[in-house]
């Protein structure tokens, strides 16, 4: 996949994020209910901090499609299918970015994670980590900055530093 391609696709998980903030402050505090048992099970296999994203949108969408939505008696209303599809296809690369990367890259990320995923370590790890040699394993780091997958921090002259990103948007659980 190109790296133009990889930079659309981080782009729209970054948009997504700021529509789900824009939503929040423009709606009201009407609370949402997921009743669909097929849909709730998909749902909780999402990664925690994924997943209470995706159900802010999917709350957002019920909220605003509000008219063409069941109401209960606790003033609730019901998120239908067609809330919980667009919020998942909305959130596709955000639930699993390693989705936008050619397989290979994706078993390179996997052995990251496995090693470096709560620390922070350089190309030279990274390279005895993959066997490979400096070239190959800096084109496949840059793919992986580019995703929004890792960071990189530091000077080209004593080295670069990789990690992988924290989330900067910490969002509350919704009801």
């Amino acid at each position: 996949m190109q790296a133009q391609q990889i930079r659309i696709t981080y782009k729209k998980t970054l948009l997504i994020k700021q529509l789900n903030f824009l939503l929040e402050q423009i709606t009201d505090n009407t609370k949402t209910l997921i009743e669909d048992p097929y849909y709730k099970s998909l749902l909780e296999q999402i990664e925690t901090n994924k997943k209470e994203l995706v159900y802010h949108l999917i709350h957002n969408l019920t909220k605003i499609n509000r008219l063409y939505r069941i109401e209960t008696n606790q003033k609730t209303l019901i998120s239908t299918e067609e809330d919980i599809l667009v919020a998942l296809d909305l959130t596709k690369e955000l639930i699993n970015p390693s989705s936008i990367l050619e397989p290979k890259d994706r078993e390179y990320l996997r052995l990251l994670e496995a090693h470096f995923i709560t620390k922070t370590f350089k190309a030279r790890e990274a390279s005895a980590l993959f066997q490979l040699k400096k070239t190959q394993t800096w084109r496949i780091l840059v793919k992986l900055i580019i995703a929004g997958i890792l960071q990189r921090n530091g000077n080209p002259n004593k080295g670069y530093i990789y990690q992988f990103p924290i989330d900067p948007i910490e969002l509350p659980i919704l009801d």
